[in-house]
This record gives structure tokens, sequence and C-alpha cells, in this order.
């Protein structure tokens, strides 16, 4: 049956707002889903995850968040994809799905602070983009995730080893294309080496340097940029050995990789 437009299809929804110097928090539901007290609580934990992330990465001048608490109904039809999004200004939207959903992922306080930690740190990513003029993409995802992960809100099965595509970390990196999976691998990777702390994390968002580069090519300029950038992050860390586990060409040290990118 085909479609008849012109007509009006109204969409009941309440909602509810809630204010603070951090944060501006819109949460919205349908009446007949009883949330309870999910909005007062979303509003302090995110607080929370923005302090932690704040004090992290030693990021100060992103804008105050305001974060959109949305059913599936409207993000993954309205917005496309996941409805999890970072518009780069102070705006995100979380998707908390369905009924079914929060009471399958342990109510409202897993799943979508995870996104929301995710998210926050797309905001404060954005204030160094300047530091990375080529596609950041997928070094943002990963920077994103290692931040969410280091606030102890993203769990660890959602950074790795298992990607989206059921390709494990593990085994290296260059076979990844889906975007998150490529961001998180190599970071995947220093974690593993036990070198992702918060001082890492705060090293990250401190680039010493301007990285010009295609994250999302699992190439030897990727990887010697990675090489400089991992390294200095972590103070200086031998970063070499991670590199060879991602299995992303790369020079034989950190002298060479400057040497190579000219930095």
């Amino acid at each position: 049956m085909d479609p008849v437009w012109g007509g009006t299809t109204n969409l009941n929804f309440v909602s509810a707002e809630l204010n603070s110097a951090l944060l501006d928090t819109v949460f919205y539901r349908h009446p007949s889903y009883n949330t309870g007290n999910a909005a007062s609580v979303l509003h302090a934990q995110g607080q929370e995850i923005i302090r932690i992330e704040r004090d992290m990465t030693g990021i100060t001048s992103a804008e105050r968040v305001t974060a959109f608490f949305l059913p599936e109904e409207m993000t993954a039809t309205y917005l496309g994809g996941e409805g999890n999004f970072s518009f780069g200004n102070g705006t995100i939207t979380i998707n908390y799905g369905d009924p079914a959903y929060v009471t399958g992922t342990g109510g409202f306080s897993k799943a979508p602070l995870a996104r929301f930690s995710h998210e926050c740190a797309h905001e404060l990513f954005n204030e160094i983009t300047g530091a990375f003029p080529d596609n950041f993409a997928c070094l943002n995802e990963g920077v994103a995730d290692a931040t969410g992960f280091m606030s102890r809100y993203l769990p660890e099965h959602d950074f790795g080893p298992e990607g989206h595509f059921n390709l494990n970390f593990d085994d290296g990196c260059p076979p990844l294309t889906e975007i998150h999976d490529v961001g998180n691998c190599s970071l995947w990777h220093v974690k593993k080496a036990g070198h992702l702390t918060p001082a890492f994390i705060r090293g990250l968002f401190h680039p010493q340097h301007t990285f010009t580069f295609d994250s999302c090519v699992m190439n030897k300029e990727t990887g010697d940029n990675l090489l400089v950038y991992f390294t200095e992050a972590a103070g200086g860390a031998n970063m070499v050995p991670v590199l060879d586990a991602t299995k992303i060409p790369h020079s034989h040290s950190y002298a060479e990789a400057k040497r190579a990118l000219g930095l």
C-alpha cells in the first residue's frame, strides 16, 4: 500500500529538563513508560562523568554539555544510525533504547551512561582537532572509547578486543575497516601493554605536534604518526612493541619515525 502524505501524525512524548553548571539534561519518554527517577540519575551521573573526563584530559575549554536522552522512536528514525551523536557544539544525543533493552542491559545506569562517556569525550576531542588536519575520524572514535573506559563508565567489552565485525584486535589492526574498530584497535594494544593510564589519556589530549595522516588507513604513515603520538603521550615510554603488536607498518624507533614525518 502506498503511503499517504499530507496528514498529521501526533507524537505523544513527555519530557523532563534538569540544569546545572556543567550539564543540561533533557529526558524524553513515552507516557506509558514509567522511568522512575531515571532523569535525575542520568543528570547526576552525567555531571560526574564530565568532571572525571575534564580532570583526566585537562581540557576545560569545552562548552557546557546539553544532553538529549531519547527513546528508540526518536533517535534511530530521525537521527539515523544508533542515535548516539556528538555535534561538536556541546550538544549530544543518547539513545537509551526501549524498556526491554533497558532491562536487558541493567537499567538506566548502564548502557546510556556508557554512551554518554563516549560522546562527552568526543566533545573534548573537538577542542584539539586542529592538531589533526587530515581525516581524524577513526582516531577520534578510539580516543573517545579509551577515555570512556578510563572514566570507568564504558565497559571493557565496548572497547575490545572483539570488534564490530568479529575480528579480534589481538590479531592485529590492518584488516579492520569499521571506523570504531580501527580507532579502538591500536589503543587496545596500548592498554594490553599496560600504558593506558589517566596520564596517557591526558597526553593524548595535549599533542606535541601537528599530526597529518588519515587515521582510517593502516599504512606506514599512520604507524609512524601513532608511534610518535603514543610515545609522547606515554612520557617517552618505548611504544615500538605496541605498534609491533598492531601489525601496522612503522619505523623501527621513535626517533626514526619522527625523522620520517619531518617532526
